[in-house]
């Protein structure tokens, strides 16, 4: 079984992360967005697999490897390890910066791969790039 995980976040004062956003026309639309230099927003993870979501969890400050790392041992590692093939899940993340130090490594090494496989070569955690 594979749990893909994912990171959004939200801004409290209605403020839409239009990035990918496309306005296709003929003339200038003259078309502006206003936001705040400081923005309060929320981060959500979750993380998903055929079994279901586990998550949704709630973050007022910034995604950073040490909340990354405490969600991961607190919440989502007791949430799926009852489970009967807990040894043979597969968990997936992507390569944002918190996911990506020693710390976060040496947990998923400690709960999915066996002894000695680092998460980066393993065939049971992988990241995307």
């Amino acid at each position: 079984m594979l749990w893909c995980s994912d990171e959004a976040h939200f801004h409290l004062d209605g403020y839409v992360n239009r990035q990918n956003w496309r306005i296709w026309g003929t003339e200038n639309p003259h078309f502006a967005i206003e936001k705040s230099l400081y923005p309060r927003r929320v981060t959500v993870w979750c993380a998903l697999s055929s079994r279901g979501i586990v998550g949704a969890i709630f973050l007022e400050q910034t995604f950073n490897s040490a909340r990354y790392v405490e969600a991961l041992r607190n919440q989502f590692i007791p949430a799926i390890q009852s489970e009967p093939d807990f040894e043979s899940m597969w968990f997936m993340q992507d390569g944002a910066t918190p996911n990506r130090n020693n710390e976060v490594f040496d947990l998923l090494e400690e709960d999915f791969n066996p002894p000695g496989v680092r998460p980066e070569k393993s065939v049971r955690t992988f990241l995307l790039p």
